[in-house]
């Protein structure tokens, strides 16, 4: 979601120093603002202006998920960086700033289908007592048999689509959460995190145990030669 001006939460909490709220809004990393406000161009990113307001920590975050885009004037967060004079930590952390980015974070949806999961999962219960409830009225309300009956049959109805919507949540949330495991997952060892970027090359795809053994050797993804590695906190 973003406001008149295109900026979103992650935007706001970058300009504010807000590195645990930052956490928490990874699915809206790549949105650009859609007017200038605040002395930004718009085509701004929350990494653009966690550089500007020098916020190393934010930085390191989102230079993954944000590296390399351009504002309306063709700036990068490393430009807006280096235009400040306090900022010699964050100007460091962008010295190699690429052009490959991640994908947002798909935790956001997942923990949005887990919430949908719990609430059909209340609704069916209710339905259930409901259901039954009705049933155990019809038993004893023999003069009106035929518009009880309805009600019975309509109930079974949304039942049964409840239930099925249910299934259907529970087969997506499985299929996201494997998603969001290959995407974070190390392609070496396939087990740990994967939290190491790769240099020159920029890729991240490796826990940092399996970085370690392959340094000196070549990216895994793009057969680079491994001069360094630097620790990413995601």
């Amino acid at each position: 979601m973003q406001d008149n001006y295109g900026w979103t939460a992650l935007m706001k909490a970058a300009y504010n120093g807000k590195t645990d709220c930052a956490r928490l809004l990874f699915s809206e990393a790549g949105k650009q603002t859609t007017k200038e406000w605040y002395g930004f161009p718009s085509g701004a990113t929350a990494l653009m202006i966690a550089a500007h307001e020098n916020c190393p920590d934010i930085v390191e975050l989102l230079l993954p998920y944000e590296q390399g885009l351009k504002d309306s004037e063709g700036h990068t967060a490393q430009w807006h960086a280096n235009n400040k004079e306090y900022s010699a930590q964050v100007r460091k952390l962008l010295k190699k700033e690429g052009t490959k980015r991640l994908p947002p974070s798909l935790n956001s949806e997942v923990l949005e289908l887990r919430e949908c999961v719990s609430e059909l999962a209340v609704e069916n219960e209710s339905l259930k007592r409901g259901l039954s409830s009705l049933k155990n009225a019809q038993e004893e309300a023999d003069n009106e048999p035929s518009q009880m009956s309805q009600k019975v049959s309509s109930l079974e109805e949304r039942l049964e689509k409840c239930q099925e919507m249910n299934r259907s949540l529970r087969r997506t949330l499985d299929q996201k959460t494997e998603e969001a495991k290959a995407i974070t997952t190390c392609v070496i060892c396939l087990m740990n995190p994967k939290d190491t970027l790769l240099q020159p090359c920029g890729h991240l795809c490796a826990c940092s145990n399996c970085a370690e053994r392959i340094m000196n050797q070549t990216c895994p993804l793009c057969r680079t030669p491994i001069e360094s590695v630097i620790k990413a906190y995601i």
